[in-house]
């Protein structure tokens, strides 16, 4: 019975979801930390959006256009960032490609650098440049952060 399997299935309470005690956005709210900085997506972010991934690859959950790319790939914002020279010229070249906002997932970031290399800077100072560009504030302003998740918005 459906009811007994997901009883069994420990930490996720599924059987309060079946029955009605907990609804789907409470449930996912709670067990996909992600879940809310997507809803904040969909729900605060114009339709025009076009958002730009860092440490995250699952989109599935975002209405909005965005970039990604697997941890197998080349990472996107790697290549921008070796081949610029300074925190404007990054933002100049994300602003080309049509992105609005970053969406930085700071857990999957670290996870995704260690089990696959991701991150791979040409030298330190692309990957200062990198953290300059993301969290000094004069490039990109916060609209968002829950549970290691940040979004923010290209600065005009």
């Amino acid at each position: 019975n459906l009811l007994s399997v997901a009883a069994m299935i420990p930490g996720y309470n599924l059987l309060d979801v079946a029955l009605g005690r907990e609804g789907r956005e409470e449930f996912l709210s709670r067990t996909f930390y992600a879940y809310d900085a997507f809803s904040f997506c969909n729900e605060r972010l114009p339709p025009s959006a076009k958002i730009l991934f860092i440490g995250e690859n699952q989109g599935y959950s975002c209405d909005r256009d965005f970039l990604s790319n697997s941890p197998l790939d080349d990472n996107i914002i790697v290549g921008i960032v070796n081949s610029s020279d300074s925190g404007t010229e990054i933002g100049e070249r994300l602003k080309e490609m049509g992105i609005t906002h970053i969406l930085y997932n700071a857990s999957e970031a670290k996870r995704v650098d260690i089990n696959y290399s991701s991150f791979n800077w040409a030298d330190e100072e692309a990957e200062v440049r990198f953290c300059h560009f993301l969290f000094s504030g004069e490039f990109l302003r916060p609209v968002f952060s829950r549970s290691g998740v940040l979004i923010y918005e290209l600065q005009s």
